[in-house]
């Protein structure tokens, strides 16, 4: 069977923000999940894909007090289908647009339209992988955090000898990757202020 490959463009004002500030102002959910199956079918005259998500944590819905998800299906243009016409495979790309794959681990920043479908937010990290599930310690393999050096880690439990290397040392940081528990716990408290900003404006 024939292929034809369609690529278009998608412009995006996206921002980038490594503390997930923009996604989290756009978000109508915010999800740690696994992509469990891709869809696409053709409708109106373009190629529409279907990710389900089996989701782990609905980080959004423990703070908004709300019921938690245990699955989602997230909807993206593109993606690779028969024509329904031309009876040949077409695949559909649009540059900028981050594509999800089966079997991936991520945090998802998702926004919901008035017909109740899900789409990823703008922005590059609108999805975030996630790696080591299922181990001691899962990270975000993308992302960085400062932590303090080896030295002054060690004398945690002794904090006299700890203000003594810290003074010495003036503080020593070091780049490491960061850990999914820190990444919930910012993305928890952007969620919190952004539910106070909005709780103060219905005032």
């Amino acid at each position: 069977m024939r292929s034809i490959v369609f690529i278009f463009l998608c412009l995006s004002n996206a921002v980038i923000a490594k503390d997930f500030s923009n996604e989290v102002g756009l978000a109508d959910k915010i999800v740690q999940g696994r992509v469990i199956s891709n869809n696409s079918q053709w409708e109106k005259g373009q190629i529409v894909t279907h990710h389900r998500v089996l989701v782990r944590d609905d980080i959004s819905a423990s703070v908004y007090g709300r019921v938690p998800e245990n699955e989602i299906v997230i909807t993206q243009l593109g993606g690779a289908a028969v024509h329904p016409v031309l009876n040949v495979i077409v695949n559909q790309h649009f540059t900028h647009q981050i594509t999800l794959q089966k079997d991936e681990e991520a945090l998802f920043f998702i926004e919901v339209d008035d017909k109740g479908q899900q789409r990823l937010v703008k922005g590059d990290n609108a999805m975030v992988k996630v790696s080591g599930v299922g181990t001691e310690e899962v990270t975000l393999p993308d992302f960085e955090q400062l932590a303090l050096s080896d030295g002054i880690k060690k004398s945690a439990s002794s904090p006299r000898i700890n203000k003594s290397l810290a003074k010495e040392n003036k503080i020593v940081f070091e780049k490491e990757v960061l850990t999914l528990s820190s990444a919930k716990n910012r993305i928890k408290q952007l969620l919190l202020n952004k539910k106070s900003k909005k709780g103060n404006e219905n005032d």
